[in-house]
């Protein structure tokens, strides 16, 4: 082989090597845009992440997730996922609170405890309270005008035939122009459910209720909602009242009641369910015979309006 063909063949092995050379450094500079492009993407996911769960979390909700996601990174992103899964479901009515965040954070507990996959059904659960809520109604008709039972509702305590409300305070009370009268007032009850609650919940059976009311005198309704403040991190209990004439004889009134009870964070939450509703099925009934008592008492002494009672 001659010189020349040497050089012929050392002048093609080069360009072949440049060409391979610069092959070589075009990935490069691509994948380096593919991963500032990867960055980038990354980014706009995290920051879209950061503004959903800013809208689902109260600044309460959210400043304690932070915390758990610096402090416990890995479980701090599991509810983070699970926050944002349930909400492409829609499964949140409204955003999620402090008391809400804490209930599904002792959720994912009990779940790592026993395997690292979490049912998001079934912690959904913690936010969808009606699937664990116990409902309790009763109807009852009194052999007494509206006007006569609502005044006998307004004077009810205190009252011997149901001495579990010790005291009542007007918190505020308003009538409008054309007769619609709303308070609120605050009750302090012997709460007593039964005594092996009263030794979970480490209290000494009396509490506080909020009442808020109102009384349309044209319309002849008066409707009333009740809360419990006292353990109501444990047991809410909300009880709504009605008292309308009667459909078919004014001399009558109906009285329509209805009670959801919530228990969460307690053991045997069925069965405090249960014992709470048949609790209150048990006032309402002395509530009733309370009214009796109230209407009796009033004798035949003339009945005011409530408006006039009140003003």
């Amino acid at each position: 082989m001659s010189d020349s063909d040497l050089d012929a063949l050392r002048a093609k092995r080069l360009a072949e090597l440049q060409q391979q050379q610069q092959g070589q450094q075009r990935p490069m500079g691509s994948d380096q845009n593919e991963r500032n492009s990867g960055e980038e993407q990354r980014q706009k996911q995290e920051d879209m992440r950061n503004t959903m769960l800013s809208s689902l979390l109260t600044q309460e909700a959210r400043a304690r997730l932070n915390t758990i996601s610096l402090t416990k990174p890995e479980k701090g992103r599991m509810v983070e996922d699970i926050l944002i899964q349930n909400a492409r479901r829609g499964a949140f009515g409204g955003k999620i609170t402090e008391e809400q965040l804490i209930g599904l954070l002792e959720q994912v507990s009990k779940a790592t405890e026993k395997t690292t996959k979490v049912n998001i059904t079934s912690l959904a659960c913690v936010f969808e309270k009606k699937k664990r809520m116990k409902f309790w109604t009763s109807e009852h008709v009194f052999d007494h005008d509206w006007t006569t039972v609502v005044t006998a509702a307004l004077n009810k305590y205190p009252n011997p035939v149901s001495p579990s409300v010790i005291g009542c305070d007007v918190i505020g009370r308003t009538i409008s122009p054309s007769g619609v009268i709303q308070s609120h007032r605050l009750l302090l009850a012997d709460w007593a459910i039964a005594p092996a609650l009263n030794r979970i919940f480490k209290f000494n059976e009396l509490g506080y209720a909020s009442e808020h009311s109102t009384i349309d005198v044209r319309r002849r309704v008066m409707s009333a909602r009740t809360r419990n403040l006292t353990l109501n991190r444990f047991i809410n209990i909300e009880e709504r009242l009605e008292y309308t004439q009667h459909p078919t004889d004014s001399s009558k009134t109906l009285l329509k009641q209805e009670a959801t009870i919530n228990v969460e964070r307690v053991p045997l939450t069925s069965y405090v369910e249960t014992l709470v509703a048949k609790t209150i099925n048990a006032n309402a009934t002395k509530g009733r015979l309370a009214m009796e008592w109230v209407i009796h008492k009033m004798g035949t002494v003339p009945t005011p309006e409530p408006t006039e009672q009140l003003a």
